[in-house]
């Protein structure tokens, strides 16, 4: 399972380096989570 994980990871960094700084920007903000912003949506779902 590890080894999956790893290779996982491995290909989605050589994708984003593949993108160049402006686009691997792009795919960053469009796709990556904000901790801080999630924890406040699950806690406001938890709450109903």
């Amino acid at each position: 399972m590890s080894w999956v994980l790893i290779g996982a990871c491995v290909l989605v960094f050589l994708w984003q380096v593949s993108l160049g700084p402006r686009d691997g920007q792009v795919a960053v903000y469009a796709l990556g989570v904000i901790p801080a912003i999630e924890s406040e949506e699950i806690m406001k779902t938890l709450r109903g």
